[in-house]
Formats: structure tokens, C-alpha cells, sequence
């Protein structure tokens, strides 16, 4: 799990953004973007943010694949 307090002490700013558009084949396609500052040169990339928002788009998926 991902503390807020966690973010705010590794990036002097954090934003993270989703779009949604329609595909061709009837569903959509997710484009998450993640814009930072980190608060030092010692800061690590957010790979694991954005891992995480990978794990939270594919389980959408599932969920809407299954009741769609």
C-alpha cells in the first residue's frame, strides 16, 4: 500500500493523470501519466507508482470483461 506522506516526502510535486478513449474493437484505451519533481537528486524514479497504476488498469479490466 502507497502512504501519500510517502510521495510528498521523495517529489517536491506529484501528479497523476488517466485517460480514457474508445478503441476500435468497442473498448478503450487507458494512457496514465505521471508527472514529478523529485526533492532531491537521491529521489528514485515512481516506477513503483506506475507499476501500480498498471496493476490498477488490468484489474478494471477483469472487472469490466466480466460483467460486460
Amino acid at each position: 500500500m502507497f502512504d501519500a506522506g510517502d510521495i510528498l516526502k521523495l517529489y517536491k510535486s506529484f501528479k497523476a493523470k488517466i485517460e480514457a478513449v474508445k478503441a476500435g474493437n468497442g473498448g478503450s484505451i487507458v494512457k496514465w501519466t505521471l508527472e514529478f519533481e523529485k526533492a532531491n537528486g537521491n529521489a528514485p524514479d515512481p516506477k513503483d507508482y506506475a507499476d501500480k497504476a498498471i496493476n490498477v488498469s488490468k484489474g478494471i479490466d477483469a472487472y469490466l470483461s466480466r460483467i460486460y
